[in-house]
């Protein structure tokens, strides 16, 4: 590291060493160790990785949890200002430009990006209908006023035990095909994808271009 300076990037023995002008600004301490704030954490994460990872970290800081969100756009903004980012800066702005809260799941994330990325319309998030019987859904995703919904199928819908409440995962799975039905029986339509789908792109295109996903 001889010669570094403190604004210097480099890689050295499989580490990165990512530099800033002003190096001691926005440092905590947490249970004796020392660490970068999680507003300066999500503003050089997001500055240094690929748009959609970048997404993904900043929706788990905006999604509201007990008493608010983890850290705002505006915490974000600020620590990359008192930083002095320049490199990356322009993807940070992006992913600030871009992120949203109501994301609730890494998954959904992906999904938003790979959706504005594939050219398909950008979707409204966290849709309310009603089937048939009055009862209320919500659904991931929607377009065309919430006449089309889409829903992104984590693992974890299915197998964690927090979100299946006190269901089963088989009970699980029977839950979700009757909402499906009951939300088609109003005429809505519904498509559904998994990781497979945002591992492998275009099967997520296939899927949202066969639904009626209209196109920007």
């Amino acid at each position: 590291m001889l010669g570094w300076s403190a604004a210097s990037t480099r890689a050295a023995g499989g580490l990165r060493y990512w530099g800033t002008a002003h190096p001691d600004a926005y440092v905590v301490e947490q249970d004796g160790v020392v660490l970068t704030s999680l507003a300066r954490t999500l503003a050089e994460f997001a500055a240094s990785h690929p748009f959609a990872a970048g997404v993904v970290a900043v929706d788990w800081a905006l999604r509201v949890r007990g008493g608010g969100v983890r850290c705002s756009l505006d915490e974000i903004a600020e620590a990359a200002d008192a930083l002095g980012l320049r490199r990356g800066r322009a993807r940070l702005e992006r992913v600030l430009s871009f992120a949203d809260g109501r994301s609730e799941s890494p998954g959904e994330s992906w999904s938003r990006v790979l959706i504005r990325q594939l050219g398909f319309a950008d979707p409204e998030l966290q849709v309310e209908v009603r089937g048939l019987r009055g009862e209320l859904f919500r659904a991931d995703f929607g377009w065309s006023g919430g006449r089309l919904l889409g829903e992104f199928d984590g693992r974890e819908k299915y197998t964690s035990a927090t979100m299946r409440g006190n269901r089963s995962a088989s009970d699980r799975v029977v839950h979700e095909k009757r909402r499906e039905d009951s939300v088609r029986a109003t005429g809505r339509g519904v498509c559904r994808w998994d990781w497979s789908d945002l591992v492998h792109a275009r099967r997520l295109a296939a899927t949202l271009s066969a639904a009626g996903v209209p196109r920007r």
